[in-house]
């Protein structure tokens, strides 16, 4: 599908009513531990990026410009199937927390101006916000990229930069984490997807710099070590996995 010209004749929402729900959730909770772990449902895909994955995102994006009746008519469909869905996850799942994905912005700019953001967008994700607290459920938005002048981008932004700037003070004051370690550098990576053309250049070049410093790179997905806190393990040495010794020593 190259536009939305026609898009009714491609897009069909799926029938949440053909499944047998409490099969499927007895078979998959029935080893849960309600009272002492949050349960979280990750329900990707949202109207955005459903729409660039059906049509490709060049597409998508000129979409809001050549089509936008047609924009509104796709993001409704989808909105309500996730709210219908949202009824179900919380009914015979019962979760406690809905992360919510749809990503917006890539490194240094939204994908879209401000004004197609809340035209569009917004109200979507606030009837899906509205439905998740409906069902008395956590709503956790998830969306990659910049998006710092959404209305997530602020609340996240004057939630957490006095803790980024506490967190860098307190990096400073620690001294790399010496501790009495002197010659032992332990270092922690979060969503090191490429840690081969980011980070383990950095500590390569600090190990031939201080070649008799032992240096251990740790890294791990951040949903991971989400879970192991979400279950009671906030160790650092048990959600942290050694994945490569950069200075190739014992």
């Amino acid at each position: 599908m190259e536009d939305l010209d026609n898009w009714q004749d491609y897009v069909k929402a799926p029938d949440l009513d053909s499944y047998d729900w409490e099969s499927i959730a007895g078979e998959i909770t029935k080893n849960w531990d309600r009272e002492n772990r949050i349960s979280l449902c990750m329900l990707l895909n949202g109207p955005f990026e459903r729409m660039h994955t059906m049509m490709g995102f060049e597409n998508a994006v000129c979409a809001f410009y050549d089509n936008p009746d047609e924009v509104h008519e796709l993001f409704e469909l989808i909105t309500e199937h996730k709210c219908r869905y949202i009824k179900i996850l919380k009914k015979y799942f019962n979760f406690d927390v809905i992360a919510f994905h749809d990503d917006w912005g890539n490194n240094q700019n939204m994908f879209f101006s401000m004004d197609i953001w809340r035209e569009y967008i917004k109200p979507c994700i606030e009837k899906v916000i509205k439905a998740t607290h409906d069902e008395g459920m956590i709503f956790e938005m998830h969306s990659c990229g910049y998006i710092v002048p959404t209305v997530p981008g602020w609340h996240l932004y004057d939630q957490w930069k006095q803790s980024l700037i506490d967190m860098e003070k307190k990096l400073n004051e620690s001294r790399i984490l010496q501790g009495g370690y002197g010659h032992a550098l332990s270092i922690g990576g979060l969503d090191s997807w490429l840690p081969e053309s980011c980070i383990y250049v950095v500590i390569q070049k600090f190990a031939q710099t201080y070649p008799d410093c032992k240096v251990n790179v740790y890294t791990y997905s951040a949903q991971d070590i989400r879970r192991n806190l979400f279950n009671d393990k906030p160790e650092l040495e048990k959600f942290l996995k050694i994945l490569k010794d950069v200075a190739g020593k014992e």
